[in-house]
């Protein structure tokens, strides 16, 4: 496609998928880096999350920390964390939410959903498998697929002040 040398602007992290932004120069992608560090872009997600999330938007803000060692964060003691969710539809097991993160922390959706009380429904990090031997029909089990399939994360848009770009859903949306 004659595109290279491309620079990437950003990332996700493995299991998200979606859109992902690449700079065709150098110059354009230290001012779209600089935009992020000013907090002049916004990023939104979808998430597939256990459960009826609640119709009014949610803002989660409290502090994430991450341990590199567990490679997991968790609500402590840590960086300020803020993120915004919104119901977009439920079939009453599961809710498809829009998430637009205010900061950007590792694992923040994540963690800020788990804390909210709705996780990611194939999150095998944050959500809890606990299951009983006797259970005939057991909700918390991984979903079949988890691993081709990747998170139930989805990046479907970011902006900036004279740009956007979006990406349509994924199929389990």
């Amino acid at each position: 496609h004659n595109l290279a040398p491309l620079y990437p602007v950003h990332r996700l992290d493995r299991l998200v998928s979606g859109l992902l932004i690449f700079a065709k120069n150098g110059e354009k992608a230290d001012c779209l880096r600089q935009q992020i560090e000013a907090g002049l872009l916004q990023k939104e997600y979808i998430a597939k999350v256990i459960g009826v999330f609640p119709e009014k938007e949610i803002v989660v803000d409290v502090n994430i920390s991450y341990n590199a060692r567990e490679g997991k964060s968790s609500v402590e003691k840590g960086k300020t964390a803020c993120t915004k969710f919104t119901r977009i539809n439920t079939n009453g097991e599961y809710s498809l939410v829009l998430c637009k993160p205010v900061t950007g922390r590792t694992h923040q959706i994540r963690v800020h959903l788990q804390y909210a009380g709705h996780p990611i429904a194939n999150d095998m990090l944050y959500l809890s498998f606990r299951i009983d031997p006797m259970c005939t029909n057991c909700p918390n089990l991984p979903p079949k697929g988890y691993d081709e399939e990747g998170l139930w994360l989805h990046c479907v848009r970011y902006s900036g002040p004279d740009w956007s770009y979006e990406c349509p859903y994924p199929d389990w949306a």
